[in-house]
């Protein structure tokens, strides 16, 4: 055991409980403060070190689970927005909020690109992947006329 009192032994109940929190969507900063937990960088050894390969599976799921909960929250985003009423009753959305909801929603879209990029990662357009074909124009040589009788 560290100084700090933070496990650095890995076992596996304490792989299986790191990767819960993680696809429950908390961040490896907030699992580390958790007590009886690891730091952040063991937590991150962990994870690719090749003595551990059942860690290194579930931490890959965990974070594939992660990428689809974000799915599930992009998907209700726009339930957060606020309304007001104004002076004369009519029913506004406040802008904040929305420009607010708007960063949240591009971050998220991000992650996931990063994330889980065959599922939520931009699609390939084949038009723009195809090179530009040349035309080549293949004209015969002249050959100039001679004296001799050799050119036309």
């Amino acid at each position: 055991m560290a100084k700090n009192g933070r496990p650095t032994a890995y076992t596996p109940e304490l792989g299986e409980k790191i990767c819960e929190l993680i696809s429950e969507d908390l961040t490896l900063e907030e699992i580390a403060k958790k007590p009886g937990f690891p730091s952040e960088r063991t937590i991150l050894r962990w994870a690719i070190s090749d003595k551990l390969p059942e860690f290194c599976h579930l931490y890959d799921r965990a974070r594939e689970i992660q990428g689809h909960a974000w799915q599930e929250r992009l998907r209700s985003v726009h339930k957060k927005v606020s309304f007001y009423y104004d002076e004369e009753g009519n029913m506004r959305t406040d802008t904040g909020s929305v420009n607010l909801l708007k960063l949240e929603s591009e971050n998220l879209k991000w992650l996931m690109s990063k994330r889980l990029p065959k599922q939520f990662g931009d699609k390939p357009d084949p038009a723009k992947d195809q090179p530009k074909q040349r035309r080549y124009v293949i004209e015969p040589i002249k050959t100039p006329k001679t004296d001799r009788g050799l050119g036309e």
